[in-house]
């Protein structure tokens, strides 16, 4: 997996922040859901969870046909 320029998002870290898991064509489960977001934790974000008004959105997009 290619995990992108740390300078990207380094400067976000400390943000409060959520991500967004959403899909077209199939139902993502939970627990599934939950393993796609921890393959960010690698961006070792620092900020407060926040799922309802979080400075940053991270969304993840799956498609299926």
């Amino acid at each position: 997996m290619n995990r992108g320029n740390e300078a990207l998002w380094h400067p976000f870290s400390n943000d409060s922040f959520r991500f967004e898991v959403t899909s077209t064509g199939h139902t993502i489960p939970s627990n599934r859901k939950a393993a796609i977001i921890n393959e960010f934790a690698y961006m070792d974000y620092q900020g407060l969870i926040d799922m309802k008004n979080a400075q940053r959105v991270l969304a993840l997009f799956e498609e299926c046909e």
